[in-house]
């Protein structure tokens, strides 16, 4: 079960019809989760959407935890204790790059940074 689990969370395979619909899911999950922010009034209905939201997406993140062995292709304990830095591990070299890429356009077009 744990496999299959880890099979529909991650990025879906063609055939894979249960994952796609999880993707599509989470997609309006994502789109859902923005429609509170867009108003300045706060109602019942949109502090509803957004607890469901959240909930949501506690429950995604606890799935992904919870197969972080197989993500890893690693049984051991130290898997469970490395997933929740791999997220901010990515931020960090997405932002790396970001700067890389920066110095670079300015260092090509002689752009004075800011």
């Amino acid at each position: 079960m744990k496999k299959r689990i880890y099979e529909i969370i991650e990025v879906s395979k063609e055939d894979d019809t249960t994952s796609h619909i999880y993707d599509l899911v989470m997609m309006f999950t994502i789109f859902m989760s923005i429609i509170p922010l867009a108003f300045k009034q706060e109602t019942k209905l949109l502090t509803i959407l957004d607890l469901i939201t959240v909930i949501i997406f506690i429950i995604d993140y606890l799935l992904r935890w919870a197969t972080a062995d197989l993500k890893y292709d690693d049984p051991r304990f130290i898997s469970y204790i490395k997933y929740p830095f791999s997220l901010l591990n990515r931020k960090l070299n997405t932002s790396k790059n970001k700067i890389k890429l920066q110095n670079k356009i300015i260092n090509r077009w002689n752009i004075m940074p800011l």
